[in-house]
Order: C-alpha cells, then sequence, then structure tokens
C-alpha cells in the first residue's frame, strides 16, 4: 500500500522504515550469524500504515538457511533496501541496470535538508553489486543517524523487536 497507493511517507516515516529493517538485519545477522535473503516490502509488517513514523515493523520470512548464501544473499539485502528508498521516494521501481544512479529530481527534493545524502545513499544501496568497496551493513547503520530528522536526534525510539527474532529462531528450526 505505500508503493502502490503513491503515499508520501516523508522523512521522518522513511528515516523510520529504513532503520527499523536496517536494525532487524543487525539483529538477524548477531543473532544467527546470517542474512535476511528475500527482503521485500511483502516480507515487512507493519503494525498500522498511517502514522508509519510510531509503528512497530518486523522482517518475516527469510530465506531458508539450506538455500542461503550469505555473502551474496547480504549484499542483496541491501541492495533491495536501496530499491525500496528508490520505490518509497519516487513511486516505481528503479531500472534493472547495472549501476543504475537516481537523478536529482522533484520527489528527492521532497525529503528537505537530507534530499541530497538519502538519493546518495539509496544510489549506493543500489550499485551493491558493481561497486568496487560496498557499503557494509555495519556503515549504513552508522550512517543513518546523520540523516535523521531533527526530532530523531532527541527522541530514542524503540526499535527491540522480540517477535522478529522469535520469528527468525522458528523459520530456522
Amino acid at each position: 500500500e505505500l508503493v502502490d497507493g503513491r503515499v508520501n511517507v516523508g522523512t521522518a516515516g522513511l528515516y523510520h522504515l529504513v532503520r527499523s529493517v536496517t536494525q532487524g538485519l543487525l539483529a538477524l545477522k548477531r543473532a544467527c550469524g546470517r542474512p535476511h535473503g528475500n527482503l521485500k516490502f511483502t516480507n515487512i509488517l507493519i503494525a498500522k500504515p498511517k502514522g508509519l513514523t510510531r509503528k512497530q515493523i518486523v522482517l518475516t520470512d527469510p530465506c531458508p538457511g539450506n538455500q542461503l548464501d550469505v555473502e551474496t544473499h547480504a549484499k542483496m539485502d541491501l541492495k533491495q533496501l536501496g530499491a525500496m528508498i528508490h520505490q518509497l521516494v519516487m513511486h516505481r521501481n528503479p531500472p534493472l541496470v547495472a549501476g543504475y544512479q537516481a537523478p536529482d529530481s522533484p520527489e528527492w527534493q521532497r525529503l528537505g535538508r537530507h534530499a541530497t545524502a538519502w538519493r546518495s545513499l539509496c544510489n549506493r544501496l543500489l550499485t551493491m553489486d558493481v561497486d568496487a568497496e560496498p557499503i557494509t551493513l555495519e556503515q549504513l547503520a552508522a550512517q543513518l543517524p546523520k540523516i535523521a530528522p531533527s526530532r530523531w536526534g532527541r527522541v530514542i525510539q524503540p526499535v527491540v523487536c522480540a517477535c522478529l527474532l522469535a520469528a527468525l529462531v522458528v523459520a530456522l528450526v
């Protein structure tokens, strides 16, 4: 609904979604030593899409362990996150062209003072397969606070999701 319905999630909503997904991927990596491997919008559950900035976000349906290539799927998760950012901002999929870079546009400018940083992050994630020095999940997590909407710097929001770990443990067993 967020993508197909052309909902404008705004900077705060985009930040919350990307930050929550990143933290979910980090939790999975730390707890199970693996990437998600099947990241897509249909595998991200949002408690209630209205008011996205305060909703709990849970990752579901990871790739089965016997079909997982850790290095390949870790890069795919990040590239897919870049595609999701592109879809939420542009309301369309990025072209399936290796090395595609999203150009500046009015859609990106709607993100305000961090528009260039969001577009740059999106482009860096989209080029995971061709970048000689691809961004890591940990680097992404460290970069996100730099592009957070101002109120996020003052308010620490809980994002620990026991449901995520429980669902993953059940899926992996």
